[in-house]
């Protein structure tokens, strides 16, 4: 059963045929048909897929009017358009373009003039009657056209060379001048109209850029560095040239070259060395401070306290005072040994040889004995503490708040047992002391002047405390912090 099938143009649809008025239609000799269309120049039927290809004055049809196809004995495609007679090879998919400057009576042809004898002569027939020739007898042009370079522009202005530019090999030019444009041109005179050009710059253009028959190439904002500019040339029968090119030098800025770039690195190494060696003579400097500062309280301040708590003691013992001085002598032996006691601690901490994780673990297990005796007590540390990560206030504040703590589970928890934690996370220490003693209500907190006294030295150093008790299950006391960056 046969059937009639009806093709429109859609837009919608790349494949559809592209037009809707059809001036002629041919099958050539391996079967494949061909539309001529008054505006969508050629169309070739694809059975296998149903569907069309377009060749346009985009793929170099010279109009897309087509008035006549013919096929000649070697397979190659003739077509009459509105402007010039083209040779299509089926196989390459190229055009070769004849018109009047080829002995062509009018560029316009007409409707329905086109036939092919048998001898393989083709008849076209335009405006001012027809043509006849034998396609075997036309010859190809296989000449490769010379072409040279005709002008060199930066920012739109001849630019200065010291010889003449098909002479030159080279072009430098400074890195402000990065707007440039390049002419050339082939050197025939015959058919110049039908030259095609292809050209290309390393280093910016991934492949060649086909500019048809225009003869400049513009560049703009082009980084500093080498490069090497490529242009060929086709004659009318689509014979390409060697290429021909051009080396350009876009030199960098000062402040761009490799030797301003190593000035800068040794500048900035030099800088850093100096800082360094700064901060290490600034941090020796503070180092001897520390010690100085730290053997003078020990041995001027901390031997005249031993020496009043000592006198103090010895007074008590005098059976000449009265009841009053001899309580006034004990709280003065007292104070001057808690006094002692503190400033031992502040003299632990200046001095820089206790700057070592381990020496302070070791000073607050030291300080858990002293201040909890006769107390079953436990103490850990996890391994890999790092206390040198923290200032020196910091690791102060630390232990005083530390100190604070365990002061206040000796004097108001009348506790059994206490539990003391040293966790190190990855970016901040954890420090608990737990206690089974009576606890209290947190709401008494701010009568409580050892605790407020431990939050604000949490807060000094950024540090957070972490209050629970509650009466009768005793209390926990957790202080977290991170290193001072």
């Amino acid at each position: 059963m046969q059937k009639v099938i009806h093709y429109l143009p859609n837009p919608n649809n790349r494949t559809s045929i592209n037009c809707n008025k059809v001036t002629f239609i041919t099958e050539d000799s391996k079967g494949n048909i061909w539309i001529a269309t008054h505006s969508g120049g050629l169309n070739k039927y694809n059975k296998s897929s149903d569907s069309f290809t377009h060749y346009t004055t985009r793929n170099g049809l010279p109009n897309d009017v087509v008035f006549g196809v013919q096929e000649d004995d070697a397979q190659n495609l003739w077509i009459s358009t509105l402007n010039g007679l083209a040779k299509f090879n089926p196989s390459n998919e190229t055009f070769r373009i004849y018109d009047q400057s080829e002995g062509i009576l009018h560029n316009q042809f007409n409707w329905r003039a086109s036939f092919k004898d048998k001898t393989g002569k083709l008849y076209f027939g335009g405006l001012k009657g027809f043509i006849v020739f034998d396609p075997s007898a036309i010859l190809i042009d296989s000449s490769k056209l010379p072409l040279a370079f005709t002008s060199f522009k930066v920012f739109d202005k001849e630019a200065t060379l010291p010889q003449s530019l098909p002479a030159t090999k080279e072009i430098v030019l400074q890195y402000f001048q990065n707007f440039f444009s390049i002419e050339y041109a082939a050197l025939d005179m015959a058919l110049p109209h039908k030259h095609k050009y292809s050209y290309m710059l390393e280093g910016v253009d991934k492949d060649w850029i086909n500019s048809g028959t225009r003869t400049t190439a513009y560049y703009t904002d082009i980084d500093p560095g080498n490069y090497k500019f490529l242009v060929k040339t086709s004659n009318a029968d689509n014979v390409w040239s060697d290429p021909i090119s051009l080396s350009i030098l876009i030199q960098p800025a000062w402040w761009m070259t490799w030797w301003f770039k190593v000035i800068i690195i040794l500048g900035l190494i030099i800088l850093a060395i100096l800082i360094y060696k700064y901060r290490v003579a600034q941090l020796l400097k503070i180092e001897r401070i520390r010690y100085n500062i730290a053997s003078d309280l020990h041995d001027e301040i901390g031997s005249n306290l031993s020496s009043i708590s000592v006198d103090g003691q010895m007074l008590m013992k005098s059976n000449s005072l009265t009841e009053y001085e001899r309580e006034l002598s004990s709280n003065i032996s007292k104070t001057a040994s808690l006094t002692l006691d503190a400033m031992r601690d502040i003299i632990w901490f200046i001095n820089p040889r206790n700057d070592e994780g381990e020496d302070i673990i070791f000073k607050m297990k030291e300080t858990a004995a002293k201040l909890l005796p006769g107390m079953e007590w436990s103490f850990t540390a996890s391994d890999g503490i790092k206390f040198d990560l923290f200032s020196l206030e910091q690791r102060r504040n630390i232990f005083l708040i530390y100190k604070e703590a365990l002061t206040n589970v000796v004097r108001h928890s009348k506790a059994a047992k206490c539990a003391i934690n040293i966790l190190n996370k990855t970016d901040e220490m954890n420090i608990s002391v737990v206690d089974n003693g009576e606890g209290f209500d947190l709401k008494s907190v701010k009568e409580n002047t050892g605790i407020l006294s431990m939050m604000k030295r949490a807060e000094k150093i950024n540090g957070k405390i972490k209050l629970e008790s509650s009466i009768g299950k005793g209390t926990s006391v957790s202080l977290s912090v991170k290193p001072k960056q």
